[in-house]
């Protein structure tokens, strides 16, 4: 069984404060760079950009 640990939820629930950003590039060195700079969540912009699923898909498999 896998366990997953949501870190963000946690701080919260603990009433800590969150640190998120934002991304509106679908280049799988941007999701790289921003999921390796600390942030607690990031916001994948896809209302308001011309990113398609399949592409942030890619994007977020290159980062993991």
């Amino acid at each position: 069984m896998v366990v997953l640990n949501n870190t963000t939820k946690q701080k919260l629930m603990d009433g800590r404060q969150v640190i998120g950003g934002t991304i509106q590039s679908a280049d799988p060195e941007t999701f790289r760079a921003m999921a390796g700079a600390g942030f607690d969540f990031l916001w994948i912009e896809m209302q308001h950009s011309p990113l398609a699923y399949n592409e942030v898909a890619r994007a977020i498999l290159a980062a993991m």
